[in-house]
């Protein structure tokens, strides 16, 4: 009789109880995995880390560029314009292979967004700047942030800036001549260019010349031959 007693009495007990003891029996079962988990990685190997290598993001810039070919800077002299009534300049410094680069790598991207914007090729945009800045070193480049060349007119009421007797626009940033270059060309005689593809790089470039850009001939072949030596026509699309 006491025998039952007792068990009716853990009966009760464990139907009382019944959540908890679960509860306990559940953390000890984990507490022991843990602990034998543990207790096999202190007795495996090292096991060196494995680097993840991040993907890096190639611009065209930094893959179409050959290395190979020599210089565009081999022919990047001072335009004809340059010694339209003034004395003739000594010529600047001829930019190597890496500064070329650095000036693609470095205004890509500008030259894309004046495409959006205004229709004109990004490879015009920026064969155009290449050219015209000797890959900006010339010293208007330099000195007065002017990319393009871009000459004094009676309608510029910005800064101006003198180099051998031409006065030449100066901007606050190499951007502002970015954009001026797109309304530069792209307004009064030069409206004409904004019915031409925004892909067709060649007809733009013989347009240029056409419509005297800067009085200088062979400026479209000049062009032409940058863009396709650097593939600049990849930033057209």
């Amino acid at each position: 009789m006491k025998e039952e007693q007792i068990i009716s009495a853990l009966w009760a007990f464990l139907k009382r109880n019944a959540f908890k003891i679960f509860i306990i029996v559940v953390l000890l079962f984990l507490a022991g995995r843990k602990e034998f988990s543990f207790s096999i990685n202190m007795n495996a190997p090292d096991r060196k880390p494995v680097k993840t290598q991040e993907k890096v993001k190639e611009s065209y810039t930094e893959n179409r560029v050959p290395q190979q070919e020599a210089a565009v800077t081999d022919r990047l002299e001072l335009p004809n314009w340059w010694n339209k009534g003034g004395s003739t300049p000594s010529a600047p410094p001829q930019p190597d292979e890496a500064a070329v680069t650095a000036y693609i790598r470095r205004f890509a991207h500008v030259a894309e967004e004046e495409q959006s914007k205004f229709g004109i090729p990004a490879s015009i945009t920026m064969a155009n700047s290449l050219y015209q800045s000797n890959a900006g070193q010339s010293d208007p480049a330099r000195d007065a942030n002017n990319q393009f060349g871009l000459p004094c007119t009676t309608d510029w009421l910005g800064e101006t800036a003198k180099y051998q007797g031409n006065c030449l626009r100066k901007y606050e940033n190499a951007w502002t001549s970015f954009r001026d270059h797109s309304y530069f060309i792209t307004t009064g005689r030069f409206a004409p260019l904004k019915s031409l593809n925004d892909k067709d790089y060649k007809g733009w470039a013989r347009s240029l010349e056409k419509l005297g850009y800067n009085q200088q001939k062979g400026l479209a072949s000049e062009l032409i031959r940058i863009i396709e030596k650097y593939q600049l026509n990849l930033l057209d699309e």
